[in-house]
């Protein structure tokens, strides 16, 4: 489904190139997670009316994984 989202995304004219997918997380509530994840990152928004973060690959990830722990659909996985 990433990659379906992503092809979506990528269908507007205001985007350069399209989006990449570079790291998925199984989770049961993603919109819960979602604006966990903006409120972390807040700090790296490009402009505070969009979705796009100048944090590194790397550091998303981290964020990603540490709040994640409490939406992962299979506990100690």
């Amino acid at each position: 489904e990433s990659e379906i989202r992503a092809k979506q995304l990528s269908s507007s004219t205001g985007i350069p190139l399209p989006f990449k997918v570079e790291y998925i997380f199984e989770c049961y509530n993603s919109y819960g997670l979602e604006q966990e994840i903006h409120e972390r990152l807040k700090s790296h928004r490009v402009t505070g009316n969009r979705e796009f973060f100048t944090a590194s690959l790397n550091e998303s990830i981290k964020v990603i994984e540490e709040l994640g722990v409490r939406y992962n659909p299979h506990p100690g996985s």
